[in-house]
């Protein structure tokens, strides 16, 4: 049985010296509203992953501005992708 993955999503301030570039991070739950520790939340332009902590929250940094998809993945739910904009120099 797969579970589904609900991720929400908020973007960080911009990366100095980097203008085009900046973060993603947000907090990772399933279907029913339970947090989900080891969670791989990946930026699918740059392959740039990492996990959520047991309370399920991530950030990613030096996400390169404009469109993107962040992939949601872990054992036993079904895979995730969510497309948005990250604005230039301010994320």
């Amino acid at each position: 049985m797969c579970a589904g993955i609900v991720a929400a999503l908020a973007f960080t301030q911009p990366i100095i010296a980097q203008p085009r570039l900046g973060g993603v991070s947000g907090v990772v739950k399933d279907s029913g509203g339970g947090a989900l520790g080891n969670v791989e939340v990946m930026v699918m332009r740059t392959g740039r992953t990492v996990r959520t902590d047991s309370a399920g929250h991530f950030m990613l940094a030096s996400v390169p501005a404009g469109h993107t998809d962040i992939g949601f993945r872990r054992v036993a739910f079904e895979p995730v992708i969510v497309s948005m904009e990250v604005p230039t120099d301010d994320t």
